[in-house]
């Protein structure tokens, strides 16, 4: 409760990988629209094709944040950055939290409840994962049949699946 009670006060959030670089962090950061400050490349992040991550996210070079940790002087802190783009770009922050507010149902595995009442219930993370696989299926079998998605017989097959919405 104290972190998510500090991520929902704070503008930024630093994201350094941890076992990998999908870690319950980001989704923590989004769920408080705290824009992700990632360590690490956003090439390596979850549901890249449904999470427009360039929008919603930042990146800060991790060596130079170690460089100036282990020796500031005559160093610019790299975090500086952050203070700048929030004094100076005040819109541009508060277009990436909306955009984010959209892209974080796709964050969150859950079931059931709506964000606001009487409001259509949003994509989770499973649905985007289920999103994700149908469409690398989709890809591989146009290869394997080059191009095509239609069965042996002719008959339509995983190119036409449709997801089941509630």
């Amino acid at each position: 409760a104290e972190k998510a009670h500090l991520y929902r006060r704070s503008v930024f959030c630093l994201i350094a990988p941890g076992d990998s670089v999908v870690t319950v962090r980001i989704a923590s950061a989004a769920a408080a629209l705290c824009i992700p400050v990632l360590l690490f490349p956003r090439a390596f992040l979850p549901f890249a094709q449904s999470v427009a991550w360039a929008n919603v996210s930042l990146h800060l070079d991790a060596e130079a944040l170690v460089e100036y940790a282990n020796d500031p002087r005559g160093r610019r802190n790299p975090l500086l950055a952050l203070h700048e783009l929030a004094t100076r770009e005040p819109k541009r922050l508060r277009a990436m939290q909306l955009a984010l507010a959209d892209a974080r149902w796709l964050l969150h595995y859950r079931s059931g409840g709506r964000p606001v009442q009487g409001a259509p219930e949003p994509p989770s993370a499973g649905d985007a994962l289920v999103q994700q696989l149908v469409r690398a299926a989709k890809q591989r079998l146009r290869a394997a049949r080059g191009g095509t998605d239609a069965g042996a017989c002719g008959k339509a097959t995983l190119g036409d699946i449709t997801l089941y919405r509630r």
